[in-house]
């Protein structure tokens, strides 16, 4: 049987969903036993087989060193990372906030400093010099698997004819025609001055978070948020989700995410949060949730970890399992994984089982880090308090 007739026999075994999870575990720690048993019986470095990413089975080699710690010697963990591109999506959208077309998307325009009016003559010059922006961009978001946040900045503006929707809220307004026939009608006047009144009513939007909207500056604030956390966005974000008269969060260190600002597909980010908070909220006797900041420099730039803490709460499921392993279609993990696909790193830290044994490990499961070549490492007990789940947003120079 060729490679490639092996990696397609093995992406078939891990992602059958007539197979349950215990099927599926149980192949995982067969796959990684056999090729462990295919070096001792031929003395040779058995090929290492890739089961697209992020999973592979692999035997001993430069890549993956045996690891000691207190407990033990952990050998050969067979697990490769997904290798994400945070890079291009973080330069794209920062676009809205730099002096080009796109940047006036967002932002009021400004007056022209050489005539009279504004710095764009009319619409359409403006459009124009957008849209050449994005059709610089759009192979390269949609080759990233990043198609939903390509349609959400699309359906804002080029969607002439207001026939699709954007955001959370369905919204069918945007720099469409009805915009520019407007701004033919009113010389001098900015986009963010139109009022909603103006578009046809069948996609004129209702009323949002209890708001009603009057201007097409109100429909850019809602599309601004959907691709930068801005002041205290993103703890209002985080402090909503994990609201629960059940847990106790630590306000106090809840506080160091007031003011955090950066750039991602906030939606995204929003519905990875809920599916975490619902993981905690379903163990009950963990009630107490420690949500933590860290930031660091580092020769690419900076970066934002976000740390959510489940005391005392450990998976204490098998290493291998399809589901921690995060290749499990059904599992909580894969989706975390789809949901946060080049916007950031993900990572978890907790107990996991290895031959009957608990022991504490982290695992990458995204990582911008190009060079990573494992993503299973063991860690300290006394740095290991609880399920944790790590999200890392990196800003660029």
């Amino acid at each position: 049987m060729g490679q490639n007739n092996i990696e397609l026999f093995i992406k078939f075994l891990l992602s059958n969903k007539a197979l349950d999870h215990i099927q599926k575990r149980e192949v995982s720690k067969l796959l990684a036993r056999d090729a462990l048993y295919i070096q001792s019986v031929t003395n040779t470095q058995p090929e290492v087989v890739d089961v697209t990413n992020p999973v592979s089975v692999t035997t001993p080699s430069e890549n993956v060193t045996n690891q000691d710690t207190s407990e033990g010697t952990i050998v050969n963990e067979p697990y490769k990372p997904t290798i994400i591109d945070t890079e291009t999506i973080y330069r794209f959208l920062h676009l809205f906030g730099e002096k080009e077309a796109l940047k006036y998307t967002t932002h009021i325009w400004d007056k022209s400093k050489e005539q009279e009016g504004f710095i764009y003559e009319n619409f359409a010059a403006f459009k124009k010099q957008y849209k050449k922006i994005l059709m610089e961009w759009s192979k390269r978001i949609n080759d990233l698997g990043n198609g939903e946040l390509w349609n959400l900045i699309r359906n804002f503006l080029l969607n002439d004819d207001g026939n699709y929707y954007w955001s959370e809220y369905k919204i069918r307004v945007g720099y469409n025609k009805y915009l520019a026939q407007w701004m033919d009608n009113n010389p001098g006047k900015r986009p963010s001055s139109m009022p909603l009144t103006e578009f046809p009513e069948d996609i004129r939007p209702g009323v949002i978070n209890k708001r009603t909207l009057d201007t097409f500056n109100d429909i850019i604030d809602i599309f601004k948020k959907c691709i930068e956390f801005r002041d205290d966005n993103f703890y209002r974000t985080v402090k909503n989700t994990f609201k629960n008269k059940s847990f106790n969060v630590d306000k106090e260190k809840l506080k160091d995410l007031e003011g955090v600002t950066f750039y991602t597909h906030t939606q995204k980010v929003k519905e990875a949060l809920e599916i975490i908070a619902a993981n905690i909220f379903n163990r009950k006797d963990y009630p107490n949730i420690e949500i933590t900041l860290k930031r660091h420099e580092d020769e690419r730039g900076s970066a934002i970890q976000l740390g959510i803490l489940q005391v005392g709460s450990y998976s204490n499921k098998d290493l291998y399992d399809s589901k921690v392993l995060g290749i499990d279609q059904n599992g909580d993990i894969y989706t975390l994984k789809e949901k946060l696909n080049n916007l950031c790193d993900f990572a978890v830290e907790s107990k996991f089982r290895v031959n009957n044994e608990l022991r504490c490990f982290h695992i990458d499961y995204l990582t911008s880090d190009k060079e990573c070549q494992n993503g299973i490492h063991p860690i300290s007990e006394k740095d290991c308090l609880g399920f944790k789940y790590i999200l890392t947003f990196h800003t660029y120079k």
